[in-house]
């Protein structure tokens, strides 16, 4: 039971080989100058022989404990004995080299329908969904904002108000300003006098005979 669920994890290492090849391929692609999605398609053949190195390497992984399994259930000897110490008989009696007896019968047939199988599903299924490109390292996210970005320059603030003051009160060098300001000096000058001549056209009314003789009459 134990060797059962632990040869369970040879299509996991199968299928992540895969992955890891076909990525690896992608990036040689895309380092000779092809578009990044493009570069991610990958053409039956391609997945083929990236299927049949996997399943290769996942073979020779798990083959010792195979071997270990078959020889549990076909030798009277070797029934109830664990794997461990069915192995150190096996290289006391052939060596290193017989825990890997019998593994190019069994690669010729998993190989061959494993990548069979992956080539078929590359050409027949559909496309899968490309994953976008990872964003650049270091690189802030831009934080959306309600309003108007603030200054980020305190310098550059400073400036920007003093412009908007100096607009607010007028620059004393421009010559309009200046007229404006000649304009109302002489306006108030002009009301001074008028405010002199009616006070002296009042007493002069009051103080004339005409003005009397109504008053009385």
């Amino acid at each position: 039971l134990f060797i059962s669920l632990f040869l369970a994890i040879n299509p996991a290492i199968m299928n992540t080989l895969i992955t890891t090849l076909l990525d690896l391929a992608a990036k040689v692609k895309a380092a000779a100058g092809m578009d990044y999605e493009d570069a991610r398609e990958h053409g039956p053949v391609t997945v083929g022989i990236v299927t049949a190195i996997s399943k290769t390497l996942a073979t020779l992984f798990t083959y010792p404990l195979i071997r270990a399994k078959v020889l549990q259930q076909t030798s009277n000897l070797r029934k109830g004995m664990s794997p461990m110490a069915i192995w150190r008989d096996i290289i006391a009696e052939e060596g290193v080299a017989g825990l890997y007896r019998g593994v190019l019968a069994m690669s010729y047939k998993t190989v061959l329908w494993n990548a069979l199988m992956m080539m078929c599903k590359n050409s027949v299924g559909p496309k899968r969904t490309l994953t976008p490109p990872a964003s650049p390292a270091n690189r802030p996210l831009p934080i959306p904002s309600m309003g108007r970005d603030a200054f980020s320059d305190p310098l550059a603030a400073g400036e920007k108000l003093d412009e908007i003051l100096e607009y607010i009160r007028g620059d004393p060098q421009d010559p309009i300003n200046h007229r404006v300001g000649v304009l109302e000096h002489r306006l108030g000058q002009v009301s001074e006098e008028i405010q002199e001549i009616k006070g002296l056209l009042q007493h002069l009314v009051a103080k004339s005979p005409s003005s009397g003789g109504c008053t009385a009459s």
